[in-house]
């Protein structure tokens, strides 16, 4: 498990503090370029119009055989610095407080009809807003579904958890992912030991989200859906396989001298080179020569190249 995802909007910049204080590996994770501060967009479109009622498909189950009816939040205040996250669970097709009329069925869902059970919703309704926004250049607000929070970005933080009616509406569309080193997961945002409850880590950031992709023997669809959909602010994809996760070590590309690997040629000649490096990038060949020893630059060839057991 070394996915990460990003669902807020701010960068995050993992340094990973080693020998070399000059020279630093840096390893990013992008924000949610589709969203603000304060608020989440649906990115997928409902079904349907311009004539015809548009709607979104809630029936069924996602990938990991929840119901598509539910949306899930995940909030915390700013009393202890947003260490508490309080996890909210909606049924949209709930309308036992909006009394909607007809009642809405899971397989038609309006967006009106969305919007109505959050608002109606006791809980929501102390934290969050719904409301429309547009798609593309309709000029009447009515078929995006907008959540707002009630309070600034400095007393909350809120985002969307992934599957379940996420899957469908797609809040977390352009949410950033990203391969990072284990050691990150020191800044997810349920940053508690299991066992005491108190904060694991105290230099934790509390924004990222680790994914368990299932076709890498974790135990998500629905992450592995998220890696394999990733794409960049511009909607470009990202080409991340989720069945492809590499080890710390690769992931480090050849960055560090602090991680060396070496390679015994043979009793008088080494090759060593960086930890993650590859063919073509730059190594160390030392050779033993009677009571002299000579390191001279060698450019890695396959043959070069050796895995840790």
């Amino acid at each position: 498990m070394t996915y990460f995802q990003n669902p807020f909007n701010s960068d995050f910049y993992g340094n990973w503090v080693i020998d070399d204080r000059a020279h630093i590996p840096t390893f990013p994770c992008p924000r949610n370029a589709g969203r603000g501060d304060e608020a989440v967009v649906a990115w997928s479109e409902p079904t349907g119009g311009p004539e015809a009622p548009r709607i979104y498909d809630l029936s069924g189950t996602d990938a990991d055989s929840n119901d598509h009816d539910t949306l899930n939040l995940r909030l915390a205040m700013s009393q202890n610095d947003f260490m508490d996250w309080i996890d909210l669970a909606i049924d949209l097709t709930d309308n036992t407080n909006a009394a909607l009329t007809p009642a809405p069925v899971a397989s038609t869902m309006r967006v009106s009809q969305i919007v109505a059970i959050l608002n109606a919703h006791p809980t929501f309704q102390a934290y969050f807003t719904a409301s429309f926004g547009v798609f593309g250049n309709d000029p009447t607000p009515r078929d995006r579904l907008i959540i707002n929070q009630k309070f600034g970005a400095t007393r909350m933080k809120f985002y969307i958890i992934n599957g379940q009616a996420e899957e469908v509406l797609q809040f977390n569309a352009r949410a950033g992912v990203a391969e990072l080193p284990t050691y990150f997961a020191r800044h997810t945002t349920f940053n508690r030991d299991a066992t005491t409850g108190l904060v694991a880590f105290e230099d934790g950031v509390n924004m990222l989200v680790a994914l368990d992709p299932e076709d890498a023997g974790g135990a998500s669809n629905v992450d592995d859906d998220v890696i394999s959909n990733a794409v960049d602010a511009k909607g470009v994809s990202l080409g991340l396989d989720p069945s492809t996760v590499q080890a710390d070590w690769e992931l480090l590309e050849g960055q560090s001298t602090t991680f060396l690997f070496t390679n015994v040629v043979g009793p008088s000649e080494t090759i060593e080179y960086p930890a993650g490096a590859k063919v073509g990038d730059l190594a160390k060949r030392i050779f033993v020569s009677g009571s002299n020893v000579f390191i001279t630059p060698h450019t890695l060839i396959s043959s070069d190249l050796i895995t840790p057991p």
